[in-house]
């Protein structure tokens, strides 16, 4: 670990909106657990024993955690049900800790013995989840994102849903393995494309109305293209 002190995840979520363009103040959180599932961010935190420990997390815990649980990392100013903060509790990862610590304990009993009672002590207590400032600045080197990137860049109007980028795929892929799509409705086809998008952990969908006017604009398409 680095001297300054490990970026909580709400808060590389939020740099992370700011990186993927999303209106203000959203946070890219389903973003930030695909790339803790892939590996492409390490994650832990701190334990109070004899001394700091960092703990890390290793990327098989996060292929375990579904997107309901990790929704706590929501945050919205004066909602005490979204605070924003991640946490878990020592009991998940002792051998993490273990491994950290092991050699502190092989100094003495006595060492080993309060190192022992420190971590009972703390055993019901859980730990806010972050980053190491040389892990984020690691994967900001690694996709060659600049600082500039990481400020919110003013918006006029309104800004174009960053999703739908990733909404075209699914939309074409329903449609083209589907016998008879004319004859869905329109409500449903858009209905079933944003359950997926949700299932993707993909954020910032539009609305089902609106993704059922693209679709319906889509067949017109599809209906001129056959007459020409």
């Amino acid at each position: 670990m680095t001297a300054e002190p490990p970026l909580p995840l709400r808060q590389v979520a939020l740099l992370l909106g700011n990186i993927h363009q999303l209106p203000k103040n959203q946070s890219d959180v389903f973003g930030l657990l695909r790339l803790l599932k892939a590996g492409e961010l390490k994650a832990g935190f701190e334990f109070p024993g004899t001394r700091v420990f960092w703990i890390p997390i290793s990327t098989s815990y996060w292929t375990r955690v579904s997107s309901d649980k990790f929704r706590a990392l929501q945050y919205k100013s004066g909602d005490r049900l979204k605070k924003g903060t991640y946490k878990v509790p020592i009991s998940d990862f002792v051998d993490e800790y273990i491994q950290v610590v092991s050699p502190e304990i092989t100094v003495s009993i006595p060492a080993a013995l309060d190192e022992l009672r420190k971590a009972l002590s703390a055993a019901r207590q859980s730990f806010e989840v972050a980053i190491t400032h040389e892990e984020w600045t690691k994967y900001l080197k690694q996709h060659q994102i600049s600082d500039s990137a990481l400020r919110r860049r003013p918006s006029s109007g309104r800004s174009e849903k960053s999703s739908w980028h990733h909404l075209l795929p699914i939309i074409a892929g329903f449609l083209m393995t589907e016998k008879n799509p004319e004859q869905l409705s329109r409500d449903y086809i858009a209905a079933k494309v944003r359950e997926l998008a949700n299932k993707d952990g993909i954020t910032d969908l539009p609305s089902v109305a609106t993704i059922r006017d693209i679709i319906s604009k889509t067949f017109k398409r599809a209906s001129e293209f056959r007459r020409q």
